[in-house]
């Protein structure tokens, strides 16, 4: 009896990996079916994770896509948004200011694969992902808020209950440090920014002190 279930179970985890090396993952680029070939590579699934061959599909985005050996990572360029991606680390730059990511970029048979939402997110693409297609969605529309006069706290609150993701960011990621609104939301790739806090603007310190209490994620940075 005891054979009988071994050989039953084995059997079981081996049709269970078949089939989800089989899963054909799709990408849709603003709602065109990206084709890949033996050349380019395929799309796959890697610790939960989709990664998608790095050229052809950020040149079907209109992408500038180089290769930098001596650093051994892929360059992107595109509507002036530069992202570095190293390889086979767990995060990339955009112009410079690094982002953390769960996935790493891998070379595979000789061809560079990239992990989508971070890269995409990068270049100010919305990603989706649709379960039962097995589908990626890459939108390049940049969604937006209405200017409506619904007061700042009913304001946080509604889009705290949506889609969008609320946070609180500094200047250059440190206290003490100043830089334009708009410097910050792109920095942080917000699509709106407010602003939050009061600071010493008018001493000859280096470090502009903030006033008040600053709080971010939970964790009080300045008192």
């Amino acid at each position: 009896m005891k054979k009988i279930i071994l050989v039953i179970t084995i059997t079981l985890i081996l049709a269970m990996s078949f089939t989800f090396a089989g899963v054909e993952i799709a990408i849709k680029l603003d709602n065109n079916l990206v084709e890949y070939t033996n050349n380019s590579g395929f799309p796959f699934i890697k610790e939960s994770r989709t990664l998608v061959p790095l050229r052809l599909t950020l040149e079907k985005a209109g992408a500038k896509v180089d290769w930098d050996g001596d650093n051994n990572q892929a360059l992107v360029e595109k509507d002036g948004i530069k992202v570095r991606i190293p390889i086979n680390k767990s995060y990339i730059y955009r112009d410079n200011k690094k982002i953390k990511n769960d996935a790493q970029a891998v070379v595979k048979n000789g061809r560079t694969y990239l992990p989508i939402r971070v890269v995409m997110e990068a270049l100010n693409y919305k990603v989706g992902w649709e379960q039962e297609t097995q589908t990626v969605l890459l939108s390049s529309d940049t969604p937006y808020i209405q200017d409506i006069n619904i007061g700042l706290t009913k304001g946080i609150k509604l889009l705290a209950g949506s889609k969008f993701k609320v946070g609180v960011a500094l200047a250059k990621d440190t206290i003490g440090a100043t830089d334009s609104l708009s410097n910050i939301a792109q920095d942080n790739l917000a699509l709106v920014a407010i602003n939050g806090s009061y600071f010493s603007a008018y001493t000859d310190n280096t470090i502009k002190d903030p006033y008040g209490i600053l709080v971010v994620d939970g964790k009080a940075v300045h008192n």
